[in-house]
């Protein structure tokens, strides 16, 4: 059954990824024709510079801060993409965009330094990028986009900062070897699949200001045993746990949030749903799992941490 699942999973990655090109190319604002300045191309805004790509084959990349005299300011779409030999890259102070499939695919890519005033990481722009061990986003990064470092098989550890309120659909999307995600207090939704297929996580702790969780939210993290959630107003959107097939536990931190559909779907018969005592409204929800009012067995009460 699971490698039905897994061909799922690369069928849905494929199929994000070719869109997510595609978009990149066909729908890119136009601008001037690019010039050159040694290995890269980039396009001249008057004051500031956009990389819009490297020809390069260095394994060890250091993107030059000034081109022209001018500023970077923006890693463009699909400035590396498919760029398989670069395997180290230093992205300059100065830049605050890395734009749609910015290094998408590049799959010997192990570490990269992203500097304090990057306050965008936009869809796709890591996707692939199967060697990519850890990350930390920097404070100033406000938008997370859609599929950000989906398919990054190796990545195993990941900050998030207090500055991003939402994690976009599929951002971490089968991150296989994902096993600690460090959550901001100050997060409010998290996007449709952000974290399916992410097999390695144990246990999650959402903090209790979320209020919204999309569809498929966790799908299919295998290994995935102790869940702590917010309770009302939060809505949780279908199937955000289906084929969680080691989840034993979930605590609720309060009264029952919105939720739709089942999102325990074919998880175990033993799950075990477990509330506040006291918290109002838990007479009348019928989840198809046992439900009783307790605490968490493993300190889940302290939410932020996956």
């Amino acid at each position: 059954m699971r490698s039905l699942y897994r061909f799922e999973y690369l069928r849905q990655t494929m199929t994000s990824l070719k869109i997510a090109v595609l978009s990149a190319v066909l729908f890119a604002p136009v601008a001037a024709a690019p010039a050159t300045s040694g290995d890269y191309s980039y396009t001249d805004a008057g004051s500031t510079i956009t990389l819009t790509g490297y020809a390069g084959d260095e394994t060890e990349v250091v993107i030059p801060g000034l081109i022209a005299g001018k500023p970077v300011v923006r890693i463009g779409a699909c400035a590396f993409l498919d760029k398989t030999k670069v395997a180290r890259v230093t992205i300059p102070a100065g830049v605050t965009s890395l734009e749609t499939c910015a290094f998408t695919g590049c799959t010997n890519l192990a570490s990269v330094t992203i500097p304090a005033s990057v306050a965008a990481i936009g869809d796709n722009a890591f996707s692939g990028c199967s060697s990519l061990t850890s990350v930390t986003i920097p404070a100033g990064v406000t938008h997370l986009g859609k599929s950000a470092f989906s398919g990054c098989s190796s990545l195993v550890s990941v900050t998030i900062p207090p500055s991003v309120t939402a994690i976009g659909e599929s951002a971490f999307y089968g991150c296989s070897s994902l096993g600690r995600v460090t959550l901001p207090a100050g997060l409010t939704r998290i996007g449709n699949s952000a974290f399916a297929y992410c097999g390695a996580l144990t246990e999650v702790a959402i903090p209790s200001g979320v209020v919204a969780i999309g569809e498929r939210a966790f799908a299919a993290c295998y290994n995935l045993t102790r869940v702590t959630l917010p309770g009302g107003p939060a809505r949780i959107g279908d199937n955000v746990f289906s084929r969680c097939t080691s989840l034993v536990q979930v605590y609720f931190q309060g009264r029952p949030p919105s939720i739709q559909s089942n999102p325990f779907d074919g998880c175990p018969d033993n799950l075990e749903i477990c509330y506040p005592a006291g918290a109002a409204g838990w007479e009348h929800m019928s989840l198809g799992y046992r439900t009783s009012p307790g605490s968490p067995q493993s300190g889940q009460e302290q939410a932020g941490a996956l």
